[in-house]
């Protein structure tokens, strides 16, 4: 247990409990108070973008992926999350063409990629020609009603695992 002594804490004051730091948003008090140490996982405050095991989407997108030999492949563009389970359905990568002009886009599964710190980006080990076989979004792919469940399972069959489902 920690002591904190607020004695002439104001508003706003960065107290010190422990391994953590909080601010106190109190009027001044004139007693000690005895506290259990606080831990914070980050994932409450909207502000944290990634801890240990967690990233923000907004953090993934824009993140090359490479094959295992460092080389670029493409970036992703989407992450896709099922409404109704909350599970990652797969990731959107664009490939190819020159700023954003001529890019191709296709859909990952989410548990193809995995996250390589040496290569600061996502790996994905699947054999080139495999890969430009892939299925593609036809279309606007931000908006494509012909995305279904059925397309979905082909993507998932094509690269030959299970769906997330």
């Amino acid at each position: 247990m920690n002591t904190i002594d607020k004695t002439g804490a104001s508003m706003g004051e960065t107290v010190t409990t422990g391994p953590v730091r909080e601010t106190i948003r109190t009027e001044p008090v004139r007693e000690t108070v005895r506290t259990q140490p606080v831990y914070t996982t980050g994932g409450a405050d909207p502000r944290v973008r990634e801890t240990v095991r967690l990233i923000a989407s907004d953090k993934v997108e824009g993140t090359p992926v490479r094959d295992s030999a460092g080389n670029k492949v493409g970036t992703i563009e989407r992450v896709m999350i099922d409404k109704r389970s909350g599970h990652v359905a797969y990731a959107v990568m664009s490939f190819g063409g020159f700023l954003g002009i001529g890019q191709d886009y296709m859909a990952l599964p989410w548990h193809l990629l995995r996250y390589n710190e040496e290569i600061d980006g996502y790996e994905l080990n699947i054999d080139p020609e495999r890969l430009r076989g892939a299925p593609r979004f036809s279309g606007d792919w931000a908006n494509d009603a012909s995305i279904t469940r059925d397309w979905e399972r082909n993507v998932h069959s094509y690269y030959g695992v299970d769906p997330y489902w």
